[in-house]
């Protein structure tokens, strides 16, 4: 198979956005559609604005809806919420589709309460829809996903309304 039977280019980790040369490393990649998948530790807006060039779509992922949650999963203690969402306004400017991508993890996300947290947090942020993942091959930390969505509320994103209850996010506490 050859490059050129694809039409899309999926560029995600480790992190890419470690990668001192992305921009050009997307500039080169021609006649493709783009999407990337980070974890937003390294998003600015000023980040946004150059991906918004080169990019279909955009997959941030975040496994929890508070950010010490978030800090203490990626050992990264300057993560900001008001970054990412900072940066998911540029994204939605330019017209680059953003999807949260969320792990059901025991002891992290495991509830149904916390997924619905999850999609109301997600839409909070911005994001055009979320992406709710179980982890394969790993028992101790495995999340039936068919248990969590059985009796969630209607999909926060089916109308496209902003309707998220303010309560469940207070300076991401």
């Amino acid at each position: 198979t050859n490059l050129l039977d694809y039409d899309n280019v999926l560029v995600l980790g480790g992190e890419p956005l470690l990668y001192p040369k992305i921009e050009e490393y997307l500039a080169g990649i021609k006649n493709k559609k783009i999407y990337l998948t980070t974890n937003g530790t390294l998003l600015t807006n000023e980040m946004a604005e150059v991906l918004s060039k080169y990019l279909a779509a955009i997959n941030i992922s975040i496994h929890h809806f508070t950010e010490q949650k978030n800090a203490e999963i990626y050992k990264y203690e300057n993560y900001s919420f008001d970054n990412i969402r900072s940066a998911i306004r540029v994204f939605n400017k330019n017209g680059v589709p953003v999807r949260i991508n969320a792990n059901l993890v025991k002891g992290v996300l495991d509830t149904p309460h916390d997924v619905e947290r999850m999609m109301y947090f997600a839409q909070f942020m911005g994001a055009n829809s979320i992406r709710f993942a179980e982890l394969q091959n790993c028992e101790d930390l495995w999340v039936d996903s068919s248990r969590l969505f059985r009796n969630l509320p209607e999909n926060p994103y089916r109308h496209r309304q902003r309707r998220y209850p303010r309560r469940f996010f207070h300076k991401w506490t």
